[in-house]
């Protein structure tokens, strides 16, 4: 399935959603990797990239343990190395 996300952006060419993410002090796992972190019953993360000005939501997963696994860096690291 393929999809796009498209950030709402005003007639004057003003974009406030990509302007709050940018000014976020986002959490920075490793090589520009960031996470979104989403609370309530079940936890979710997003790792994502911002590269070559657009924002790549590279993985996503249930959180089960207080750090990100391994494992779930290394699958975004691995998707973030195919938009290079």
């Amino acid at each position: 399935m393929t999809f796009s996300v498209k950030l709402f952006t005003t007639a004057r060419g003003d974009s406030p959603v990509k302007d709050f993410l940018d000014s976020l002090d986002k959490p920075t796992l490793t090589s520009g990797l960031h996470e979104l972190r989403t609370s309530g019953q079940t936890a979710v993360r997003i790792l994502f990239a911002n590269y070559q000005g657009t924002y790549h939501l590279l993985h996503a997963f249930k959180k089960q343990t207080q750090k990100t696994p391994l494992k779930e860096i290394q699958t975004a690291l691995d998707r973030k190395a195919k938009l290079i």
